[in-house]
């Protein structure tokens, strides 16, 4: 598959899940603070579980031309789905520990460098 169809397929994706994606998010988000907060403490990997096979069905199973997509991606990403969802259900005591000073570090220049990014990646047809 060349680069182009790649991007395409992506873009096709993006522009028919985005709703969905942003619901997700939040989803995420929400379930991650229920996690921390002690509330709901299994929360993050139901919603977690609940992303890899919403990422397995829309993305691998719907739009993945390629064999490694289709037979290995898609498996796996609903392996990794079902083992999150069964995690949560055995283990609904487990809480997730707080983030360490270094971590925390690196999500800050994560969220530092995104805005700068788009403009130093150059455009497909000029090259990466």
């Amino acid at each position: 598959m060349d680069a182009q169809a790649f991007w395409n397929i992506i873009s096709a994706y993006n522009l028919q899940t985005r709703a969905v994606q942003a619901a997700l998010l939040v989803f995420l988000l929400g379930m991650t603070a229920l996690s921390y907060t002690q509330k709901i403490r299994w929360a993050a990997k139901c919603a977690l579980g609940v992303l890899h096979l919403f990422i397995a069905i829309a993305f691998f199973a719907r739009y993945g031309q390629l064999p490694i997509q289709r037979f290995f991606a898609l498996p796996l990403f609903l392996a990794c789905g079902l083992l999150f969802l069964d995690e949560c259900r055995r283990n609904r005591k487990d809480a997730p520990a707080p983030p360490l000073t270094s971590p925390r570090l690196c999500c800050c220049r994560c969220a530092c460098y995104t805005p700068f990014a788009p403009p130093c990646w150059g455009t497909p047809s000029r090259g990466w």
